[in-house]
């Protein structure tokens, strides 16, 4: 039994489960942790509705998936590539994103709207 890994913690001041990540960097890390999660998130029942679309061939689970898509993931991509990539004012990508979101709202209305015919 050795205890040189307690006596290390000891001497540097610091718990073992200690961060030293200031707040601002633990927010950020959140914020990421998040993008990533929806954008995972909304690609994911992308490839759910494709997979259904094939095995029943009814394209209201398409344009569902793609709405879906559209409001959720599309947007903060677009705002990710927009912002970091051109020099495009954040009104204008706050358009560009708010659009992309009504769009899908149109789409998955569209598709609700159809189907009930």
């Amino acid at each position: 039994m050795t205890t040189a890994p307690l006596a290390t913690h000891a001497a540097s001041g610091s718990t073992p489960l200690q961060s030293t990540a200031s707040p601002g960097q633990l927010l950020v890390l959140l914020f990421f942790l998040g993008f990533v999660l929806s954008v995972v998130l909304s690609i994911i029942v992308l490839i759910k509705g494709v997979q259904s679309y094939r095995r029943t061939h009814d394209s209201a689970l398409l344009g569902m998936a793609a709405g879906i898509l559209l409001l959720s993931g599309v947007p903060l991509v677009v705002n990710l590539i927009l912002g970091n990539t051109t020099g495009a004012s954040t009104e204008t990508i706050r358009i560009v994103t708010d659009l992309t979101r009504l769009s899908g709202l149109g789409l998955i209305l569209f598709v609700i709207y159809r189907t009930q015919r």
